[in-house]
This record gives C-alpha cells, sequence and structure tokens, in this order.
C-alpha cells in the first residue's frame, strides 16, 4: 500500500493459507526501482492507489469508531480519519 513508499506502517496484514513465494521489498528500493523502472513504476502505483481506494471504500480495515451517529466528537473524530486517508468503521453505540 502507499505507507510502503513513506515508510509508515501498513494499514492491514495478510496471511496466506497456501503457500506462496514473495519478494520483500524495502522502502527505499521500491521508491528506487519505481524510478528506475518507469513502466513497472507505474503499475506498481496504481495497484497501491486502487488497493488504498478500497480499504477507504470498504472501511475493512483501521479503527472502529463507536458512538451515536450524530454526537460531534464522534463527527470529528470520523472527520480527522477521512482528511488523513486512513480507513475506517462507524458504529453506532
Amino acid at each position: 500500500e502507499l505507507a510502503q513508499l513513506s515508510n509508515r506502517p501498513s494499514l492491514v496484514n495478510a496471511e496466506a493459507i497456501e503457500p506462496v513465494e514473495a519478494v520483500v521489498i524495502p522502502s527505499p528500493r521500491l521508491r528506487d526501482l519505481m524510478v528506475q523502472e518507469a513502466n513497472l513504476g507505474e503499475r506498481v502505483m496504481r495497484a497501491l492507489i486502487l488497493r488504498r481506494v478500497g480499504l477507504l471504500e470498504s472501511g475493512a480495515s483501521g479503527p472502529v469508531v463507536i458512538g451515536p451517529p450524530g454526537n460531534g466528537d464522534v463527527l470529528r473524530l470520523q472527520g480527522f480519519l477521512r482528511r488523513s486517508g486512513l480507513p475506517h468503521r462507524a458504529l453506532d453505540s
């Protein structure tokens, strides 16, 4: 996800249920690779953006805000999370 480009923690974790082969690329090397191989970099960036949009739309990860929908504190917290681009869910208490 986009956090990989800025050395920030990932928003989600994943666990393979079958054997897989994976290549771990540290953030600085990923940025270098995306610059050196522009075509590949464009594809990687597109995939990262689409993944981020999917996470934001689904609210499948991140914090869960619990409280009455019209509560000022709940609305402020949700606004902060939205402006920060962090996926989240809201549950009515």
